[in-house]
């Protein structure tokens, strides 16, 4: 790989498809030329986007959204703590101070309306553009825009866990993996998946010693049907059809490259890292991309003086691979065809 580039005192920057926005206090830049500027709040984060809307943070005014095409600035009327927009619908929040819990809806941003009627207590989570998860305590509902179909599921009644911190727990839901053949994969902590169904709500399977680590590093590939799992020196492909795991393996690396989290692209065999190397475990001192067809890292680097750290992992599209250090500088990279 050839680094193309750095640029310095950078707060954030974002590549889907084949666009890369980054941004400094108040500026926002797509591909690399000014998009908009004198934002009267510091700019902290750029959220997901789709083609008419984007979304940003900002330390006095939390999420604003713009149509991209006309970069008209409005704030939307609530907060949202899900940054994902699916079509003209985005997921709000408000907060309830007596229950200490958000309560969550879904929101029009063309018809500037509230879908929902009624507000949902937990945490939310996006699937896909129909299907919206709350999560409240041992509680998981379904709301399904396609079909008007709302469910709710229950974990209570599975087998508490022994946890990181060798504390016995009761089963909660420690992320949503995603929907594959109709079937809603939940981690309920202690490496167990449940799978729900998503049109009944009714349990469809449960299985144990499955996931390992985090949700960045556990990735839903829909295409082949498999849960790819990339952590610290471990890689495994389980089938979700068969239930079986089709490959499971130790890294083996130079510099003993161990991974802290990833990013996946459906349809891409490789997935994209920042992680440790030369067993310095304090903080993360590399990244790379991982062939998860090879089940190896084919390629990886580091800051030139080897004193920057990468807290979140490498972003890429067909032509660029993008990272930031913990100094705030963006290294910009080009691609290799044949990696």
């Amino acid at each position: 790989m050839k680094e193309l580039k750095k640029i310095e005192d950078i707060v954030f920057f974002t590549i889907n498809g084949a666009n890369i926005f980054y941004a400094n206090r108040n500026s926002l830049f797509l591909n690399e030329k000014l998009f908009l500027s004198e934002i009267e709040d510091r700019l902290m984060e750029l959220a997901k986007y789709n083609e008419n809307y984007s979304l940003l943070f900002t330390n006095g005014n939390g999420y604003i959204t713009y149509g991209y095409g006309n970069k008209q600035l409005f704030k939307l009327p609530f907060w949202c703590h899900t940054a994902v927009i699916c079509n003209d619908i985005i997921a709000v929040y408000d907060y309830d101070y007596d229950l200490l819990t958000p309560l969550n809806n879904i929101y029009n941003i063309k018809q500037n309306l509230l879908i929902l009627p009624e507000w949902h207590k937990g945490r939310c989570c996006v699937v896909n553009p129909y299907i919206y998860i709350y999560i409240y305590q041992q509680e998981i509902s379904c709301i399904n825009l396609s079909n008007s179909n709302c469910w709710q599921f229950s974990i209570a009644a599975f087998p508490n866990y022994i946890s990181a911190s060798f504390r016995e727990q009761k089963a909660d839901v420690q992320y949503i993996i995603g929907v594959y053949n109709n079937i809603l994969w939940v981690h309920i902590g202690g490496f167990r998946l449940v799978g729900i169904d998503v049109e009944t709500g009714k349990q469809a399977h449960y299985i144990e010693n499955v996931v390992k680590g985090g949700e960045q590093n556990n990735f839903l590939d829909t295409q082949n049907g498999v849960l790819k799992t990339l952590s610290f020196d471990y890689y495994a492909e389980f089938d979700l059809q068969t239930l079986q795991f089709r490959k499971q393996t130790i890294i083996e690396s130079e510099e003993n490259i161990k991974i802290r989290a990833s990013n996946f692209y459906e349809g891409d065999k490789h997935l994209y890292f920042c992680g440790y190397r030369n067993n310095k475990f304090d903080k993360p001192n590399t990244f790379g991309i991982f062939d998860t067809e090879k089940a190896s890292v084919v390629w990886y680097d580091k800051t030139k003086d080897d004193l920057g750290y990468f807290y979140n992992p490498l972003q890429a599209n067909d032509k660029l691979l993008a990272i930031l250090d913990d100094k705030h500088n963006l290294l910009i990279y080009d691609r290799i065809e044949n990696i």
